[in-house]
């Protein structure tokens, strides 16, 4: 009788499930920042134009959307390149704040002892 294969998981150190943990957390508190973003912005907009320029609302929202979607990749590319060059946890530190997110956390996976 055949001994049963080994199962994925068994070879996962508990660094390493602490790893996947942290940067699902960060990946979630990104996707939750940009759901608040998405809910707030819509008062925001109709307060700063005023009621004479609601006509110009929903082109306001797509500029808005591509400022913040643009944010997050040059955050995220930025402070991974400097992850690679300098001290790694002070870039997920500063990455995290700029909404580079879990791309930092999850990097830092495949470095850490």
């Amino acid at each position: 009788m055949n001994a049963a294969p080994a199962k994925w998981h068994s070879s996962v150190t508990r660094y390493q499930w602490l790893v996947l943990v942290v940067a699902s957390l960060g990946w979630a508190f990104d996707a939750f920042e940009g759901q608040l973003y998405t809910v707030t912005r819509d008062d925001l907009l109709q307060e700063l134009l005023g009621p004479s320029r609601q006509g110009e609302l929903g082109r306001w929202k797509d500029y808005f959307n591509g400022i913040f979607l643009l944010g997050s990749t040059l955050g995220g590319w930025i402070f991974a390149s400097l992850a690679d060059k300098q001290h790694r946890t002070l870039m997920q530190i500063g990455g995290d704040e700029d909404s580079g997110g879990c791309e930092g956390d999850i990097m830092a996976a495949h470095t850490s002892p």
